[in-house]
This record gives C-alpha cells, sequence and structure tokens, in this order.
C-alpha cells in the first residue's frame, strides 16, 4: 500500500483473508505522492515499529486507517478516517473505498447513538 498518509501514529486496519496469515513491510519512503497511480516516491531505508491487535470480528473487506492528525498540510489537523479500495481497475477501487466509508460511517452512527450522543 503506497499511501503517503500512513505515517507514525497512523492505526491501520488491515482484513486477515486467512488462518495463519503472516505480516511484512518494506518498500518504505521519505516523500510519496497519492498512491501509486501518482508514480512517484523517494525510497529510503527507515526503522519501523508495529504494534498488532487483533480485531475479531471486524469483517473488514479492505484496509482502513486513522490518523492522528494531519500528515501535511492540507489535511484536516483533527485527524480522519480513511477506507480503501484494491480492485482489478480504478473503478472498482473507488467503488469498494466508497462502500467501506459508507459501512464505517454506519458502525461510527450506530456507536454514538448507543453512546447517548457521543463517541
Amino acid at each position: 500500500m503506497d499511501v503517503r498518509d500512513i505515517a507514525e501514529g497512523t492505526e491501520l486496519w488491515l482484513p486477515i483473508e486467512v488462518l495463519g496469515a503472516l505480516f511484512s513491510v518494506g518498500d518504505t519512503h521519505a516523500a510519496q505522492g497519492d498512491g501509486e497511480v501518482c508514480g512517484t516516491a523517494i525510497e529510503s531505508p527507515i526503522d519501523v515499529a508495529l504494534k498488532f491487535d487483533l480485531v475479531k470480528g471486524a469483517n473488514l473487506r479492505t484496509p482502513r486507517f486513522a490518523t492522528p492528525g494531519p500528515v501535511a498540510r492540507h489535511l484536516d489537523g483533527k485527524g480522519y478516517e480513511v477506507t480503501t479500495g484494491i480492485g482489478p481497475d480504478l473503478m472498482e477501487g473507488a467503488r469498494m473505498a466508497v462502500s467501506g466509508m459508507i459501512d464505517l460511517l454506519e458502525r461510527l452512527l450506530i456507536r454514538w447513538n448507543r453512546s447517548g450522543g457521543s463517541i
């Protein structure tokens, strides 16, 4: 996933598709355009520290992430939620990302209603 918004402090949720799945990290960038479509990045060796939690029942179809604050000045200073789409072409990927955001907003609204209007 070449997404420049995945930086220090970002929480990344990944679907687990097989029992006993493994995880690996590579291809780190000192600077990155917006995804593979942009096609630009500065490859760089970077030390990465990760913490893993298994969230059973998350039922993710595609990766999503949340930032604690802005990664660049053009983004929301309070952080934001992101859904992604991975498919055979850009249109299918976009459909998956939008569908994932609708699912996330629905879950957040249900949680908000159950908490009496505060999350």
